[in-house]
Order: structure tokens, then C-alpha cells, then sequence
């Protein structure tokens, strides 16, 4: 996985065409190996996966991929290009 927001726009929204919903605003989208409060963040990260709220969602285009809230609400794409899939 790609946790930093060029990363994962380029390796999973552009190249796979899925935006990733549900991400909470709490939680840095970096690396998980640089978040602080051991397990808490990552078992809290489960959980909302578990219950289906943090989800992978199927984007047909980049206005629809930079629409609503992606992994954090200020992570932005600025390409015109369409997501292939």
C-alpha cells in the first residue's frame, strides 16, 4: 500500500482506478510505520475496515476520483487525465 498521497494517487487511483474512503481525519495518511500511539491507530484503522467504513471505492474518472473525501479530505488530484480500467 501506498501511504502518502502522490504514491497512492499514482500506484492505486490512477493505475487501478479505486479511491479510498473512510480514511479518519485523525489518523495521518502516511506510512504506518511513522505513526505515533503504537497500536491504537492501526487497530482503530481495523476496525472501521471491519465494519465496512473504511472501503475502496471504483472511480470512472479523476473528477470523480477528487470528489468527496478520499483518504484525507485535503488530498487533492489536479490531473484532467481519465483513470483507465
Amino acid at each position: 500500500m501506498r501511504y502518502n498521497e502522490h504514491d497512492f494517487w499514482h500506484h492505486v487511483v490512477h493505475k487501478h482506478g479505486y479511491k479510498l474512503v473512510g480514511w479518519p481525519a485523525t489518523i495521518p495518511f502516511t506510512n504506518l510505520s511513522n505513526l505515533k500511539g503504537g497500536r491504537h491507530p492501526i487497530d482503530e484503522l481495523l476496525g472501521l475496515w471491519n465494519k465496512g467504513i473504511l472501503t475502496f471505492v471504483r472511480v470512472h474518472s479523476l473528477e470523480e476520483a477528487s470528489s468527496g473525501k478520499t483518504a484525507q479530505d485535503h488530498m487533492t488530484f489536479k490531473s484532467s487525465r481519465q483513470v483507465s480500467g
